[in-house]
């Protein structure tokens, strides 16, 4: 009896993006932050940008090339389906995070700790009010960096993708440190006290 070895599969029937998928992808990202920016107000550039990439990965079966206009019309209708679920999760979750509140050992009013720790906590809940992020991004910090949720729970608790989480997370590190800057406090500062 002839022993057959383990059947080849072929990209498509296993799901996975072929890479000529990923090239004309990849070669759309600029096209995909110029339509994310008519959606700035309600969702940061760069998350949309992120989320898109993902679900167009997800659903790359449904795509079928014309001709050159097919992947940015296709990506346009993922891009607004991608933002609809986004706001749709929105609206479920309240806009996630209305009040961003420091954890109690944290807070200013505690006698426990030293004036420039009580300092140091007042001017990050400052910053973290003012740096104009959107509600998954004080969400991603508030799990991230002040309750310690590892990446992989803060996706699942944000109904994203982990990558998503961690990109999310580093943009509104980012927008914190720069109002941090602002006010004089340096980076390696930064959520470590």
């Amino acid at each position: 009896m002839e022993r057959k070895g383990p059947k080849a599969y072929s990209t498509k029937e296993i799901g996975v993006p072929s890479p000529s998928f990923y090239k004309e992808l990849e070669a759309q990202i600029t096209f995909l932050k110029k339509l994310a920016a008519r959606y700035r107000k309600d969702i940061d550039t760069e998350d949309l940008v992120s989320m898109t990439i993902a679900d167009a990965v997800r659903s790359h079966k449904t795509f079928k090339k014309v001709d050159e206009t097919s992947m940015p019309k296709w990506l346009s209708v993922v891009m607004r389906s991608t933002f609809l679920n986004y706001m749709r999760k929105k609206r479920v979750r309240n806009e996630v995070t209305t009040d961003f509140a420091i954890p109690a050992l944290w807070q200013a009013s505690d006698q426990n700790i030293s004036n420039e720790r009580r300092h140091y906590f007042e001017t990050l809940a400052k910053a973290i009010e003012e740096a104009d992020l959107s509600p998954i991004q004080r969400e991603a910090i508030r799990l991230l960096y002040l309750e310690g949720h590892s990446k992989e729970d803060a996706a699942k608790l944000l109904k994203v993708a982990e990558g998503t989480a961690g990109s999310i997370a580093s943009r509104a590190r980012a927008k914190i440190l720069e109002k941090l800057k602002e006010y004089g406090v340096e980076r390696e500062d930064l959520f470590n006290n």
